[in-house]
């Protein structure tokens, strides 16, 4: 699962111009009827305190939407969401094709739940 959502990301990524007021990046996600689908959107806000920041999708690039489907069995969603912020965390600090993501706030979570910052994005630093 790691390779996919890495090579989704950096064609995601590289293949969109991110304009430079874009400051935070949220890895929203949803559950289908076979599986899970991750999004990506950017915005211009970011406001530790209020998740609604990731509602203004001032960036929403193309090839946005990554569909995983179930394997053998079904993942609760929070061993999906942890499974998701462990790769994606990794993924930032990492992968050198990621670097606009690293310099950003970045945020993980389900449309319906509070977002999880990620490390090794701007999440320490305040403005």
């Amino acid at each position: 699962m790691k390779e996919i959502i890495k090579d989704w990301i950096i064609q995601t990524v590289n293949s969109n111009s991110i304009p430079d007021e874009i400051i935070a990046f949220n890895f929203g996600m949803y559950e289908t009827e076979d599986g899970y689908c991750i999004y990506l959107i950017g915005s211009k806000h970011y406001d530790k305190d209020d998740d609604d920041w990731a509602c203004d999708e001032d960036f929403v690039p193309t090839n946005n939407f990554l569909n995983i489907p179930f394997n053998d069995k079904k993942d609760d969603w929070d061993v999906f969401l942890n499974k998701i912020v462990d790769i994606i965390s990794s993924l930032i600090t990492t992968c050198p094709e990621l670097s606009p993501l690293s310099s950003r706030y970045v945020t993980v979570g389900f449309d319906d739940g509070n977002l999880i910052r990620i490390k090794g994005s701007r999440c320490d630093i305040e403005f």
